[in-house]
């Protein structure tokens, strides 16, 4: 018959199925209401304070309502359908707007806090139905935790998540549909139970208030520290090599010791107990006060003690007026969650100041209000001894299922844990052949994309196809309340092969800074930077082991714009840091400030570091430094809808001489100079991928390395002239010259370039008076000359019938009219040309030098007499001074035809273009007294030498770009072997580039600059050293000194 026992195998499946079911919607719950805070998160996070939307957490006032007690009863009578209806917050991911999916979410786990605190209430006579529902409502949590372990720390049924970013919502959504339907179903089968428990209830003693506080406690404390297995860990994170445990494996312990204090539980006399809760006290304490591996200890035993404690102060709750116990309970919960974000949100919070940094206070209130809890479940516990006994068969059963559960569990971690471990990816460098690495800086606001997703998986394949090695990512701290407890690195640091350095503690108060390393972390620091008034500031500073040398790198993020004397005080912090470090460094930070200005210099020229690149001035927060490395690229990436800011990423190689690269040079090349395996990924250019795109300079910067590129040699003949460029490195002829003498008048040039064949090309003195040397290079005649007054524009005759004007060459030289399609040689070109002249000048010299005297040559021309090369060198010194006159007679000329004839506004139509519109070249436009004084036997040497103050590289891609090569030799150059300079003036990609002369009036040609002419060389010291040796060595001195617009020169050392 019907009313038969059933056998005991059905019995036990009918149990487990209830039991599985209800768990199941329980770990529901623990999904919505841990995701209601991380909805709620995102709209103060983009208004940079109270958004309003905050008011949505007081849904959880929602159960007050049960207070009416047939509305109760309705809704436990039909808990199954009010389940069914709470999962419209699992289904508003169907929303893309994030107020729409908030609003559901929140609908949603009102109506599941109604159906779960209705079950108790009324069960609260049925000691066994309590019991199995409070310890089901357990496991769920436990469920929540382990699932996030398989997903890396995200739930995969959240609001947040979608297919596209591993989310399976909807697969979340049909189990609970059918879980909701099998509680109705259960629930239809035992109507008359449910409607007698009203007359066995039992009243016990207590107080409403002592059980609000202690369930609201224990409610928050479990939201904030135990709904993820890795959460603990985070909270007591230091740096290496005393890191703390690994959430992965370890998180195993966190699951088993929240599985213990649930079995432990039912004996209420010892959960209640004076001695436990001492224990628990204490557990919070080390948990506070310590780090690492033993506060991750005292957090599990703080963990089992929580879990241990639920159901005696869910029970206490149940038996109190409805209206006071749930009003004061989920208010205390509210008010707590609030703090647990004003204690580091207190910049942008009213009254923020009296919290801040307050954790300490925020853990001794909770332990404070669970003991009061326990007081009052202890008095209560006394009163259930007969009731257990009653219900023993329903305890029997939920305990031994609830046991099963948590081992079951625990198993499901163990295995979860030991896949991810056997899959994770071994970290290893991108490009290991040349020893080089791209370090990158990245805010990403909490991985939570611009339209409220979770963001790690397109943060995941922006890293990869960017190849970075070291990555920063600021604003990274997600465990916490509001951020839903989420550790989002481990995802792509097992996924691709990275260690991660999670920053400053959880409990440090800050937004967190993250480092993602594909190289062996040696040891870090992690720094709380000075910050009195506003929000505050963290920094990490590790040391890698970066191809078997130590590199520094510091990801740092410092606070807003309104706190000024912050700022200060924290980048004064970060440049002590940095200049105290011996090793090679990469700054990765976050700055807040222009170029050039206070702020920016107190950094890098208090950190003594170099601009990864000066030139670019749009800039604001984001900025990458370094020194003692070889800089080859920058590039800009564009955040592709994943946050509002960009990635900035440099590339960089390890030197085995760092000192000689503490200070670097700017000298752009372009990407065909560069080794493939060194150059950025094509795939983000133009359109690029997912979003992400070169933007700013739409492409990679790259950057020569500071090495010596070229040798010089003069062969010791002193008959004939003869000198050879060679690689630095190969030692191959690249080019060389041949001719009677030093101050022959045609040199010829013969270029030795790659495999190509054999090109000479002429050096010829061209000037009928005064100073022109010249050479012809693929139609263009390119010419040396020297100009007392700067060259502002040049007009070039109408060369086409019916043209009004011809060309006007603004700035000294039109770039667009040079069709250069092999820039190499022509750098050859003008390198040994300007090597020619001056070795010209500096022959007298070279000659009365015991080593210049060389090797005599028998094959040599015959020597120019004495006389012959006295009466020679005047009639050059008459040219000179003839042409000084010249000019100085010009300037009058010019002058007093300006006072004369003031400009005009514009030209008339009616002048036709036979003359020039623009003043003569020749025509002086600097004032008398800035005339260069008439060259004599003294100063002719030193005053040529200057001349060639900069000479450029024409490359030709797309359009011409000129770059700056190496700074003039001293006065005697002889032997020397190489040179460098550095420009760190501000540069504009698409600018036009200008001829200029020095501050001695020689001609040099730069980039076009918006504040002022090209800073001069002034205090550059040079020693001769002799060597006894084939060839003259010369050192060259760096001497810094501040310029008006912050510039610094340098001399870089080179020798042979």
């Amino acid at each position: 018959p019907e009313g038969n026992i059933a056998p005991s195998t059905l019995r036990v499946l009918t149990v487990f199925r209830g039991f599985v079911t209800e768990t199941y919607l329980a770990f529901v719950f623990w999904s919505m209401l841990t995701s209601l805070t991380l909805l709620i998160w995102y709209f103060p996070l983009w208004y940079m304070g109270i958004s309003g939307f905050e008011a949505f957490l007081f849904i959880t006032l929602l159960p007050i309502v049960l207070s009416i007690g047939p509305l109760r009863r309705v809704v436990y009578r039909f808990r199954g359908f009010v389940h069914l209806l709470s999962l419209v917050g699992i289904a508003s991911y169907l929303k893309v707007d994030p107020v729409w999916r908030l609003s559901l979410t929140a609908f949603g786990i009102g109506l599941s806090l109604c159906a779960w605190v209705a079950s108790w209430i009324e069960s609260n006579s049925q000691t066994g139905e309590l019991e199995r529902s409070v310890l089901i409502w357990g496991l769920g949590l436990i469920l929540h935790c382990v699932v996030k372990m398989a997903w890396f720390t995200e739930n995969p049924i959240w609001p947040i998540m979608n297919r596209a970013n591993g989310g399976l919502n909807d697969v979340g959504l049909v189990l609970g549909v059918i879980a909701s339907i099998d509680v109705m179903l259960r629930d239809a089968t035992s109507t008359r139970v449910s409607d007698s428990r009203a007359s066995n209830a039992v009243k016990y003693t207590g107080s409403s208030l002592l059980a609000a506080s202690g369930f609201g406690s224990l409610l928050f404390a479990l939201h904030s520290m135990y709904t993820d297995s890795s959460t603990i860990m985070r909270w007591t994170v230091d740096g290496y090599p005393n890191y703390g445990p690994e959430p992965v494996p370890w998180g195993i312990a966190t699951i088993a010791a929240l599985g213990l204090g649930l079995i432990i539980s039912p004996y209420r006399r010892f959960t209640t107990s004076f001695g436990w809760y001492a224990v628990g006290v204490a557990s919070c304490a080390v948990f506070y006060i310590y780090s690492s591996w033993t506060a991750f200890y005292a957090g599990l035993v703080l963990g089992t003690y929580f879990m241990s404690i639920t159901p005696a102060l869910v029970r206490g709750l149940s038996t109190q007026s409805p209206f006071v116990t749930l009003f004061f309970g989920f208010m205390t919960y509210n008010i707590l969650c609030l703090a647990h974000v004003w204690v580091v949100a207190y910049e942008f919070v009213p009254g923020g100041v009296y919290a801040r940094e307050r954790t300490d206070v925020i853990l001794c209130t909770i332990m404070a209000l669970i003991g009061l809890g326990v007081l009052n479940a202890n008095k209560q516990a006394r009163q259930d001894v007969q009731k257990r006994l009653a219900q023993f068969h329903i305890l029997k059963h939920a305990r031994f299922m609830a046991r099963f559960a948590v081992a079951s569990l625990v198993a499901l971690s163990v295995l979860i844990s030991t896949h991810r471990v056997m899959n994770a990816k071994s970290p290893a460098p991108y490009t290991t052949s040349e020893k080089s690495f791209t370090a990158a800086i990245w805010t990403i606001h909490f991985a939570l994309d611009n339209d409220m997703w979770a963001s790690e998986r397109r943060m995941r394949d922006a890293i990869r196809d960017l190849e970075l090695d070291v990555v920063g990512l600021l604003e990274s701290d997600t465990m916490r309340i509001i951020m839903g407890n989420r550790d989002w690195a481990q995802s792509i640091a097992e996924e691709l092969g990275y260690y991660v350095d999670f920053g400053p503690s959880s409990m440090k108060h800050t937004w967190g800074c993250l480092m993602l390393s594909k190289f062996p972390i040696v040891k870090s620091e992690h720094h709380l930077l000075p910050s009195p008034v506003g929000e505050l500031a963290c920094a990490i500073h590790a040391t890698l082991d970066v191809y078997g040398q130590p590199v520094d790198f510091i990801v740092s993020h410092n606070g807003q714009d309104e706190n000024y004397n912050d700022r200060i005080q924290q980048t004064t912090k970060l440049a002590e840091i940095m200049r105290t470090s011996p090793n090679p460094f990469v700054f990765l930070g976050y700055v807040v400030t222009r170029p050039q200005q206070e702020i920016y210099h107190l950094l890098f020229d208090g950190g003594d570091i170099n601009d990864i690149d000066p030139s670019d001035w749009d800039r604001w927060c984001e900025y990458v430094g370094f020194r003692g490395l070889r800089r080859l690229g920058y590039a800009r990436i564009s955040h592709g809808g994943i946050t509002d800011t960009e990635i900035q990423s440099g590339k960089f190689q390890v030197v085995d001489n760092p000192k000689d690269y503490w200070r670097a040079s700017y000298d752009l090349i372009s990407e065909s100079e560069v080794k493939p395996e060194l150059r950025y990924p094509s795939m983000f250019y133009g359109q690029g991928v997912r979003g992400h795109r070169y933007h700013v300079f739409n492409e990679p910067r790259y950057f020569r390395t500071n090495e010596l590129q070229y040798i010089k040699i003069r062969h010791r003949l002193t008959k004939f002239y003869s000198v050879s460029l060679v690689h630095s490195s190969t030692f191959e002829m690249m080019a060389e010259v041949q001719a009677k003498s030093a101050t022959a008048k045609v040199k010829p040039i013969l270029l030795h370039y790659e495999n190509k064949p054999d090109t000479q090309v002429e050096l010829r003195d061209t000037s009928m008076i005064g100073f022109e040397w010249s050479f012809v290079w693929e139609g263009e005649k390119y010419r040396w000359v020297r100009e007392s007054d700067i060259c502002v524009a040049q007009y070039l005759p109408r060369t086409l019938k019916d043209e009004y004007f011809g060309i006007i060459s603004l700035l000294g030289y039109n770039i667009l009219r040079c069709e250069i399609s092999q820039s190499k040689e022509l750098e050859l070109l003008l390198l040994v040309s300007l090597i020619t002249l001056l070795d010209k000048f500096d022959d007298r010299g070279w000659k009365k030098d015991p080593i210049g005297q060389g090797i005599p040559d028998n094959s040599s021309p015959p020597t120019v007499s004495g006389q012959t090369q006295q009466k020679k060198e005047k009639v050059e010194r008459t040219n000179e001074q003839k042409l000084q006159q010249m000019l100085e007679k010009d300037t009058r000329r010019s002058q007093k035809q300006m006072q004369k004839n003031p400009p005009s506004s514009g030209n008339s139509p009616d002048q036709t273009p036979k003359g020039s519109p623009l003043s003569t070249p020749s025509v002086s436009t600097n004032s008398p007294k800035k005339t260069a004084p008439p060259i004599t036997h003294t100063n002719s040497t030193k005053r040529i030498s200057k001349i060639f103050n900069s000479i450029v590289t024409l490359n030709q891609q797309q359009q011409m770009k000129i770059k700056q090569l190496p700074v003039p030799s001293p006065p005697i150059i002889d032997k020397s072997v190489g040179w460098d300079h550095q420009h760190t003036f501000p540069y504009y990609s698409y600018s036009p580039y200008t001829r200029m002369t020095n501050d001695l009036g020689y001609m040099s040609i730069h980039r076009s600059n918006e504040d002022s002419n090209p800073p001069h060389v002034k205090n550059i010291q040079w020693d001769p050293e002799p060597v006894p040796d084939s060839f003259y060595t010369q050192r060259y001195k760096t001497l810094d000194y501040p310029h008006p617009y912050n510039n610094r020169y340098s001399a870089i050392e080179y020798h042979s």
